[in-house]
């Protein structure tokens, strides 16, 4: 029956304790240091429970005590209150904020013995398993669970969910897949299961479809990616492919420039400027070819502006996502100069046949 005035003696006389809060740092040495270990006899040897059934008042939060005793992770519902815990600790205000989740914010806030001994130290185990009403994309997280892309399932899902986000529509948009939209799309990991082989991973995915390897090496296949972008956000114009222009030629060849990605409608151009346009790389032709492409780049630039055309650069750093090619052209005020040529679309002279 001295348990409770022995406990609050200690954590309020001895160890200066004002607050409940102040009570989180009461540890194993202090009890031996003020002759109360045989106290703990009664409480598991634990200062936290000790604290616990002593002030039951308060709303305790056991893993804020120097060492969490383990019967407080027995309780699945502990599980999900540490969770919202740290949630708003780390200021997370929707569930998708969860994929942010690494496992250094766990050891940060008191949760790495949790994590380790619960989830095998799986941050992505964790969340989905507290908040199970949420529809989890496992690749979202810094790192998927281990052996997840064994399972033909899981890489089923990966590539549905990739196709939406590439905007593919049939089977044939996925000779456009490259290297680099797996990796800027959180599927490095599934890409190393086909041993880097893009077609490979498209080819085991969809069985059912009959695949032509060869076609999956063929094609500007960022450039179609930026295409197929612009036709999404300028869906009711025409837009053109390659456009080869009848009054911009080249001063030295005489050919018609060509355009990457054209609306005619309003004088607007894209080009998707690849590494050969900034890089001297040997297989290109170096040094000397480099320079041969920036000179009839510059030529193209000032023939667009001759002609009122606004020519937009898209550089190889672009990761191929559409959220970021809509960032891009918003920033050029796009929408503005749509208005403009729909109000004026007759203010530059219509090019030759």
């Amino acid at each position: 029956m001295f348990r409770v005035p022995i406990t609050y003696n200690l954590t309020t006389t001895q160890l200066g304790c004002k607050s409940f809060e102040d009570r989180y740092r009461i540890t194993l040495k202090d009890f031996n240091e003020y002759y109360g270990r045989t106290l703990l006899n009664y409480y598991q040897d634990s200062p936290a429970i000790a604290v616990i059934s002593c002030f039951p008042e308060y709303e305790w939060k056991e893993w804020l005590f120097d060492k969490t005793p383990q019967i407080c992770w027995k309780n699945p519902d502990r599980h999900i209150q540490y969770m919202q815990w740290l949630g708003k600790q780390l200021g997370y205000k929707t569930l998708d904020d969860w994929y942010n989740i690494t496992q250094k914010d766990f050891e940060l806030h008191n949760g790495s013995g949790f994590l380790t001994h619960f989830y095998r130290s799986s941050p992505s185990a964790a969340v989905m398993k507290c908040f199970p009403e949420n529809d989890w994309k496992e690749w979202l997280f810094a790192s998927a669970p281990k052996n997840f892309w064994k399972s033909p399932d899981n890489r089923l899902r990966y590539m549905q969910w990739l196709g939406k986000q590439l905007n593919f529509r049939k089977y044939e948009d996925w000779y456009e897949i490259t290297q680099k939209l797996f990796e800027s799309h959180n599927g490095g990991g599934f890409l190393d299961y086909f041993h880097a082989s893009p077609s490979a991973a498209v080819i085991a995915t969809f069985p059912e479809y009959k695949w032509q390897p060869e076609r999956f090496a063929y094609g500007k296949k960022q450039q179609k990616q930026l295409y197929r972008i612009i036709k999404k956000i300028f869906s009711k114009y025409v837009i053109k492919w390659d456009f080869k222009h009848p009054d911009m030629r080249f001063i030295e060849t005489n050919q018609k420039m060509e355009l990457d990605i054209f609306i005619p409608s309003l004088y607007l151009a894209f080009e998707y400027q690849g590494e050969q346009h900034v890089l001297p790389k040997t297989i290109w032709g170096g040094i000397p070819a480099l320079k041969e492409t920036q000179q009839r780049d510059e030529e193209k630039k000032n023939a667009c502006r001759q002609h009122g055309i606004t020519l937009i650069e898209v550089p190889h750093s672009w990761d191929g996502h559409e959220d970021t090619a809509i960032e891009m052209l918003t920033k050029l005020g796009l929408k503005r100069l749509e208005r403009e040529a729909e109000s004026q679309i007759t203010r530059i002279p219509q090019m030759k046949a």
